[in-house]
């Protein structure tokens, strides 16, 4: 049985989308890399890393059983095979934040109620928001605890 290797039109819109988004956000936060220090590193890649969010990759990343719009780790794939080819430190805390994601699919199989009420309310960075579903109504899920005093890429999480 042959293999088609060819993208599907939605497939294809994705990869240029994120194409788009690299080309113009991610690319700038090169010059990240010549920074001293990994934290100045790392903070420098802060602005990318929530315009990414806001565009709606990390969305993108999650899947739809639980309120994103993922329809598969193919969507994921094309995704970051473009957004790595311009800047891998952006795309690895993207896909960090995806895997921190990942136990809500698990644990939920599905389930986007339960999943979306697992959800604490509280963020109001980037990071919230992440997801969106419906469940008889529009509803926000926000995602902001992993801890008491905890941080991530300069959010308070606790």
């Amino acid at each position: 049985m042959a293999i088609d290797f060819r993208l599907t039109a939605r497939q294809r819109e994705l990869q240029l989308q994120a194409r788009k988004i690299a080309r113009a956000v991610l690319s700038p936060a090169l010059e990240a890399e010549s920074l001293p220090t990994p934290e100045q590193r790392f903070a420098a890649t802060k602005p990318a890393y929530e315009a990414v969010i806001a565009a709606g990759f990390l969305r993108k990343c999650v899947a739809l059983s639980v309120g994103g719009e993922n329809a598969g780790l193919m969507d994921t794939a094309i995704m970051v095979e473009e957004l790595y080819a311009v800047n891998a430190s952006v795309t690895l805390t993207l896909i960090g934040t995806v895997l921190g994601l990942l136990p809500l699919d698990l644990r939920y199989g599905g389930a986007a109620e339960a999943a979306a009420a697992s959800i604490p309310r509280t963020s109001r960075s980037a990071l919230g928001g992440v997801l969106r579903h419906r469940a008889g109504r529009q509803r926000q899920c926000r995602i902001a605890r992993a801890g008491r005093g905890c941080s991530y890429h300069g959010y308070a999480l606790g």
